[in-house]
């Protein structure tokens, strides 16, 4: 495997994480902060409503930047003669 090709993949997979962690604190930010909360002691107690509000829209810059990287993805692989 050619370091291009092994590099491309890590970024694809970054790009993936990055989009789940957007989904996961815009479809369900209580349960994220709790993730948070019992295994890094990072955010209070599930309780406080301004952390889920700043975890929604934290999840939407990530959708957005999965999305950004996304489509960089595609334009990198068109350059390359694949789309």
């Amino acid at each position: 495997m050619s370091r291009g090709l092994f590099i491309f993949f890590v970024q694809i997979i970054a790009c993936l994480g990055v989009t789940g962690t957007g989904l996961w604190a815009l479809l369900r930010p209580r349960h994220l902060q709790q993730f948070i909360n019992s295994n890094f002691a990072l955010l209070p107690a599930v309780s406080d409503k301004a952390t889920s509000v700043l975890l929604r829209l934290l999840g939407a810059f990530a959708l957005w930047y999965g999305y950004t990287l996304l489509s960089v993805f595609r334009q990198e692989l068109s350059a390359l003669g694949f789309g």
